[in-house]
């Protein structure tokens, strides 16, 4: 394409060479920006780090402690064929090499106890790009290597935690020791639930310990970095553990008493009418562990003879009442429903919450927000975050203590 002769002029100008100084900036951000695109489309539709941590640290606070067994994979309580325990023996001789962290130990065990259970493959000849393979169920078509490489334990380890051509592994973040199981499967652009992350993460604990019972909880530990309140499915217990945070201002009411009913319970002097259903005092720990401060609004207004709303029929007052609670104030921001801070709650919450579960302001959301577990519904005004769980079914998904 011919350049106009004023261009040119313009070019050798103060003001052009400026121009083309500011054009050349632009060049290089793009090939920087062609360069990292392979992590960019892996983690732009993940969940917001903070949610996903909390999210987690929250379901493993509740997990029944692994027991520490001895002797060989093999021969102890978590019982492996003679396939699964030489893939069990080589991802972790592998990832000793990637890193002296025994946790990235686990992370590679973990990885490949949610997606084969450990056992090789069975695809055979017939396998194409796009058929998952190895130990961790990859394939070529993703850009991981080829069919072999896949298939080759101590091969595909060494690339799911330090990355490869391009694609980011596990180790690759520098936070990645603080990070959930759920998130590592993030990085490698695996999809499981905050379950299945849990489930397989307790079992590969269990699997290290017993092949070296010098191994530790803590050198393995999954919420440490968390610093998450620990959920129980007693009600006294889950308000004592929150008196702390009462006592520092991090929960307090804002507007109503549905903490001092929390304090109540806790130091055993709530009446008959000012029962908390655990399931609320769970999300409240939730809430918790997932913000600098929270204020509630509202809780049990049975308790406080409150008739508002919904009246008698609100979950507020209905069956003892308790049974609900109104977040209005997160990280000091005021809630309207619709703000970052109602979003990232209900966001956190809708994957360990009951089916039945609800949640208020909908109609303050113009843009409607997708909740799996929980149902939402009109709840006015637009100044709090209205959750319930009356007509839920079961406890929270946090973990088998509860179910």
């Amino acid at each position: 394409m011919a350049v106009p002769v004023a261009a040119v002029a313009a070019l050798g100008s103060k003001r052009g060479r400026k121009i083309l100084g500011l054009l050349a900036v632009a060049v290089l951000a793009t090939l920087a920006l062609i360069a990292v695109l392979p992590a960019v489309a892996i983690t732009m539709f993940l969940p917001t780090g903070q949610a996903l941590t909390q999210q987690y640290c929250a379901a493993a606070a509740s997990a029944v402690p692994v027991p520490q067994p001895t002797g060989t994979p093999s021969s102890g309580p978590i019982a492996l064929d003679s396939d699964q325990f030489s893939n069990a023996r080589t991802i972790v001789a592998a990832a000793q090499k990637a890193t002296a962290e025994k946790k990235g130990w686990l992370a590679a065990l973990t990885v490949a106890i949610a997606r084969g259970d450990l056992r090789s493959d069975d695809a055979g000849p017939a396998a194409t790009a796009s058929t998952p393979l190895g130990v961790y169920r990859l394939a070529s078509s993703a850009g991981w290597g080829t069919a072999a490489e896949l298939r080759d334990v101590t091969t595909s380890t060494t690339r799911i935690l330090s990355g490869f051509n391009g694609k980011p592994g596990i180790l690759t973040d520098p936070k990645w020791s603080t990070q959930s199981p759920l998130q590592w499967f993030g990085v490698l652009g695996i999809t499981v639930t905050a379950q299945q992350a849990q489930d397989a993460s307790t079992r590969g604990a269990a699997l290290l310990k017993q092949q070296d019972p010098t191994i530790t909880d803590a050198d393995l530990a999954t919420g440490a970095a968390c610093q998450f309140i620990p959920i129980t499915g007693d009600a006294v217990a889950v308000a004592k553990a929150l008196m702390p945070a009462i006592t520092a201002g991090k929960l307090r009411n804002a507007g109503g008493s549905g903490v001092t009913e929390i304090a109540n319970i806790a130091n055993g002097t709530a009446t008959a009418d000012c029962g908390i259903d655990v399931r609320i005092l769970q999300v409240v720990t939730i809430a918790v562990n997932t913000f600098d401060s929270v204020g509630i609004s509202d809780i049990n207004r049975k308790c406080t003879g409150q008739i508002e709303g919904a009246g008698t029929d609100s979950w507020h007052y209905k069956d003892g009442g308790g049974h609900a609670v109104d977040f209005s104030v997160l990280n000091g921001q005021p809630l309207t429903g619709d703000d970052a801070e109602s979003r990232l709650l209900l966001t956190t919450l809708d994957p360990l919450m009951p089916a039945g579960s609800r949640a208020g302001q909908i109609s303050c959301r113009p843009a409607r927000l997708k909740l799996v577990n929980m149902t939402q519904f009109v709840d006015t005004p637009c100044n709090h975050q209205h959750i319930d769980v009356g007509e839920a079914k079961g406890g929270l998904l946090i973990g088998s203590a509860l179910h």
